[in-house]
């Protein structure tokens, strides 16, 4: 969950969503119930959780606030799977789940 507070993983997010690339979420939980979140309000606590420190960083590229806060907001609209590291089984279903969301070709083995 703290990773929405990375200026890395932001600067990212924002950058594909002002690029108008597509987002698929792959939400990853600490336990066997699915992870939930309201990014409507993520995005109403980037401007206390992400620092001046931090913003300089992406700065250079642009990237404010607001910025960060309409990308977010968007991401309440993106497909999302449901992922676990559990057994191979469940981790190629959740790839796999990925893969057709993000229309990508996927090779099969054998």
């Amino acid at each position: 969950k703290d990773i929405w507070w990375r200026p890395w993983c932001a600067g990212e997010i924002t950058t594909a969503s002002s690029a108008g690339i597509p987002v698929v979420l792959a939400m990853m939980a600490d336990s066997d119930a699915p992870l939930e979140l309201d990014f409507r309000e993520l995005s109403l606590q980037v401007d206390s959780q992400l620092s001046q420190t931090q913003m300089d960083v992406l700065a250079p590229f642009g990237i404010s606030h607001s910025d960060i806060q309409r990308a977010y907001q968007l991401l309440d609209n993106a497909p999302r799977v449901a992922f676990s590291v559990g057994t191979p089984t469940v981790v190629r279903e959740g790839f796999d789940s990925l893969s057709r969301l993000a229309e990508l070709n996927v090779r099969r083995r054998g």
